[in-house]
């Protein structure tokens, strides 16, 4: 799977290098300042709007899923929500016995057995903190990463429109030249390693909790690949997410 990546990464240079080829150096140049800035303010954006995105949509469905499997493994009823069929289920006794369902269970969100135990303790036996404490990273990770994917979209698509806006007021380019068209498939270039950026921090996001279910998408598969890997240590955003 490594080669697929970075495959898939050399791919995605050549294909931006190939549309931009014929792009004025005004137009190509506000392509890949859209992408910029895209990335840029969508990972900003994304640690403010997730919340309402969590609490609201992403956490109750994981919450939801998470509960009914475990109520599966006692044979017990799927209540309303999550919390509540939590709340009717003895896990303490899964904290003291930890089946192998129950700990495929924390693996699959992502989650520390010791957390679980702490968040347990931390709220006076409630078991409704077991459930929260399973999937509130899991939650926490995949609705920043949707918020950012969403965001990166939307100011995309505004920013290209205020630069189509800008370029119209803009004299016509003059007849092209192989300077010109050098300098598009360079700033075509530069305009896939931003996207590959990223879309390497909404990996950055997702992987910690989803690695463990989707083959060929893991922290290990992408550290040993070698084209993503050299512009993923060179991302900043990857150092803006982990610092």
């Amino acid at each position: 799977m490594t080669i697929f990546w970075d495959f898939l990464t050399l791919f995605v240079l050549i294909l931006m290098m190939f549309l931009f080829r014929r792009k004025p150096t005004a137009a190509s140049f506000f392509a890949a300042l859209a992408i910029g800035l895209a990335a840029v303010g969508g990972f900003f954006l994304s640690d403010l709007v997730k919340g309402p995105l969590e609490t609201r949509v992403v956490a109750p469905l994981a919450e939801k899923a998470a509960a009914n499997d475990l109520a599966d493994m006692f044979s017990k009823a799927h209540l309303a929500t999550g919390r509540e069929t939590a709340a009717s289920l003895p896990l303490e006794d899964l904290l003291r016995q930890r089946p192998e369902a129950f700990t495929q269970l924390l693996a699959h969100y992502g989650a520390d057995i010791t957390a679980v135990e702490n968040g347990y303790e931390n709220a006076g036996h409630d078991r409704v903190a077991v459930l929260t404490a399973i999937t509130g990273r899991f939650a926490a990770a995949i609705a920043r990463a949707i918020a950012y994917a969403a965001l990166f979209i939307l100011l995309f698509v505004v920013l290209i429109l205020i630069g189509r806006r800008i370029q119209s007021g803009m004299p016509p380019p003059r007849r092209r030249k192989r300077k010109l068209r050098l300098s598009s498939v360079l700033i075509g270039l530069a305009a896939g390693i931003l996207l590959i950026w990223a879309v390497g921090a909404m990996f950055d996001m997702a992987l910690p909790v989803l690695g463990t279910d989707i083959p060929g998408f893991s922290e290990e598969i992408f550290r040993a690949t070698r084209l993503y890997s050299i512009l993923h240590m060179i991302n900043p955003l990857t150092y803006l997410y982990t610092s």
